[in-house]
């Protein structure tokens, strides 16, 4: 996000969470989880094409 509009949306959500008594870190962790749990399929799916062409 090295971008004037990227930093902008940064320093807002920031302000937002902090308005709300929650960290940006706190917060970005929580989305990581979120989109790899909404995820999981595919990251199983990848892990078992791996195992059933014995690249294990």
């Amino acid at each position: 996000m090295a971008n004037k509009k990227g930093n902008e949306q940064k320093a807002l959500v920031e302000a937002l969470l902090k308005q709300n008594g929650k960290s940006y870190d706190d917060w970005l962790e929580e989305k990581h989880m979120e989109y790899i749990t909404e995820n999981a399929g595919t990251l199983l799916s990848a892990l078992d094409s791996k195992k059933e062409n014995g690249l294990t």
